[in-house]
């Protein structure tokens, strides 16, 4: 079966391969048009369609995400949706970017590092990002 659209706004465009259990989420160029709440939204789009469906993998094209700099939404990424995403089964999360850098994650709350078994990578290339993911 081949991907379909899970979410699409002049911001943000979620795809999924149920086949792979795998969803891929691009930020597009609009996005910077965003405020915090807004943004929030668009990620939650993500924990919707995990939640109900068996997704192990996500692909996050970061490169256009305008936000890296932006504590309230790191903070709520960090403590919020990782949390939920660890809860909803996935395995792998790459992280797609113009140039490597610190892990932004690595205060997000962790119930049991050991258990949670979740894998985040980033890569500045996206063909390397998904053979990572289906690994």
């Amino acid at each position: 079966m081949a991907s379909m659209i899970v979410h699409s706004s002049p911001y943000s465009l979620i795809k999924s391969e149920p086949a792979k259990k795998t969803m891929y989420v691009t930020w597009l160029n609009r996005s910077i048009e965003l405020n915090e709440d807004q943004v929030k939204l668009e990620i939650e789009k993500i924990l919707d369609y995990t939640k109900g469906h068996p997704v192990s993998a996500i692909v996050v094209d970061s490169r256009n995400y305008p936000f890296r700099e932006n504590n309230t939404i790191q903070h709520w990424i960090n403590h919020t949706y990782m949390p939920q995403i660890i809860e909803h089964g996935i395995k792998r999360y790459a992280i797609v970017v113009e140039n490597k850098i610190k892990s932004v994650f690595e205060d997000f709350t962790d119930v049991d590092d050991a258990e949670d078994g979740i894998l985040v990578e980033y890569f500045t290339n996206p063909e390397e990002a998904q053979r990572w993911i289906e690994s």
